[in-house]
Protein backbone atom coordinates (compact mmCIF):
# COMPACT_ATOMS: atom_id res chain seq x y z
CA UNK A 1 0.00 0.00 0.00
CA UNK A 2 0.84 3.65 -0.13
CA UNK A 3 0.93 5.96 2.87
CA UNK A 4 0.60 9.66 2.13
CA UNK A 5 1.98 12.59 4.04
CA UNK A 6 -0.39 15.46 3.31
CA UNK A 7 1.01 18.97 3.67
CA UNK A 8 -2.01 21.23 3.99
CA UNK A 9 -2.19 24.90 3.15
CA UNK A 10 -0.69 27.27 5.70
CA UNK A 11 -2.93 28.23 8.58
CA UNK A 12 -4.00 31.84 8.07
CA UNK A 13 -2.69 34.12 10.80
CA UNK A 14 -0.53 31.45 12.41
CA UNK A 15 2.99 31.22 10.98
CA UNK A 16 3.97 28.68 13.64
CA UNK A 17 1.43 26.08 12.54
CA UNK A 18 2.07 23.52 9.83
CA UNK A 19 -0.91 21.19 9.32
CA UNK A 20 0.30 17.73 8.26
CA UNK A 21 -1.88 14.65 7.87
CA UNK A 22 -1.07 10.97 7.49
CA UNK A 23 -3.39 9.36 4.96
CA UNK A 24 -4.11 6.17 3.06
CA UNK A 25 -6.49 5.24 0.29
CA UNK A 26 -9.63 3.38 1.24
CA UNK A 27 -12.52 1.70 -0.52
CA UNK A 28 -15.91 3.32 -0.62
CA UNK A 29 -16.96 1.43 2.49
CA UNK A 30 -17.66 2.77 5.93
CA UNK A 31 -15.01 5.03 7.46
CA UNK A 32 -13.54 3.47 10.62
CA UNK A 33 -14.52 5.14 13.91
CA UNK A 34 -12.14 7.93 14.88
CA UNK A 35 -11.10 8.61 11.28
CA UNK A 36 -12.25 11.21 8.79
CA UNK A 37 -11.94 11.89 5.08
CA UNK A 38 -10.59 14.91 3.27
CA UNK A 39 -11.38 15.49 -0.37
CA UNK A 40 -8.43 16.70 -2.40
CA UNK A 41 -9.40 19.16 -5.13
CA UNK A 42 -8.49 18.49 -8.74
CA UNK A 43 -5.11 19.98 -9.70
CA UNK A 44 -2.41 19.65 -12.31
CA UNK A 45 0.35 17.84 -10.44
CA UNK A 46 4.13 17.92 -10.79
CA UNK A 47 5.38 14.55 -9.52
CA UNK A 48 8.99 14.22 -8.38
CA UNK A 49 10.58 10.79 -7.83
CA UNK A 50 12.74 10.49 -4.74
CA UNK A 51 15.33 7.73 -4.22
CA UNK A 52 17.21 7.32 -0.96
CA UNK A 53 16.96 6.83 2.77
CA UNK A 54 14.34 8.77 4.70
CA UNK A 55 14.07 11.44 5.94
CA UNK A 56 17.18 12.99 4.34
CA UNK A 57 16.33 12.05 0.74
CA UNK A 58 12.89 13.66 0.82
CA UNK A 59 14.15 16.75 2.67
CA UNK A 60 16.88 17.18 0.04
CA UNK A 61 14.34 16.77 -2.78
CA UNK A 62 12.03 19.44 -1.31
CA UNK A 63 15.00 21.81 -1.29
CA UNK A 64 15.95 20.99 -4.91
CA UNK A 65 12.36 21.47 -6.12
CA UNK A 66 12.21 25.01 -4.75
CA UNK A 67 15.85 25.91 -5.47
CA UNK A 68 16.13 24.39 -8.97
CA UNK A 69 12.79 23.37 -10.52
CA UNK A 70 10.48 26.29 -9.76
CA UNK A 71 12.98 29.08 -10.55
CA UNK A 72 13.66 27.61 -14.02
CA UNK A 73 10.25 26.16 -14.86
CA UNK A 74 7.20 27.62 -16.56
CA UNK A 75 5.22 26.42 -13.51
CA UNK A 76 4.65 27.79 -10.04
CA UNK A 77 3.11 26.13 -6.99
CA UNK A 78 -0.69 26.33 -6.94
CA UNK A 79 -0.60 26.49 -3.11
CA UNK A 80 -2.95 23.67 -2.44
CA UNK A 81 -2.24 20.38 -0.77
CA UNK A 82 1.22 18.87 -1.32
CA UNK A 83 1.54 15.09 -1.06
CA UNK A 84 4.42 12.85 -0.09
CA UNK A 85 3.82 9.27 -1.28
CA UNK A 86 5.60 6.58 0.74
CA UNK A 87 5.64 3.12 -0.80
CA UNK A 88 6.30 -0.20 0.89
CA UNK A 89 9.97 -0.97 1.35
CA UNK A 90 13.00 -0.31 3.52
CA UNK A 91 12.81 3.42 4.24
CA UNK A 92 16.40 3.34 5.51
CA UNK A 93 17.72 1.87 2.25
CA UNK A 94 19.64 3.85 -0.36
CA UNK A 95 17.27 2.58 -3.09
CA UNK A 96 14.00 3.36 -1.28
CA UNK A 97 11.53 5.10 -3.64
CA UNK A 98 8.99 7.75 -2.65
CA UNK A 99 7.44 10.74 -4.43
CA UNK A 100 6.50 14.35 -3.88
CA UNK A 101 3.36 15.59 -5.64
CA UNK A 102 2.89 19.36 -5.87
CA UNK A 103 -0.12 21.09 -7.45
CA UNK A 104 1.12 23.53 -10.10
CA UNK A 105 -0.16 26.18 -12.46
CA UNK A 106 1.48 27.92 -15.41
CA UNK A 107 3.24 31.14 -14.52
CA UNK A 108 1.49 34.34 -15.53
CA UNK A 109 4.17 36.67 -16.79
Amino acid sequence: GIIFGVCCEDSPGNANRFPYLIAATYGNGEIPKGYTTKEIPEYTWAVFRCVGAMPKAIQDLWHRIYAEFFPTSEYQPAHGIDLEAYYEGNMDGKNYVSEIWIPVEKRSY
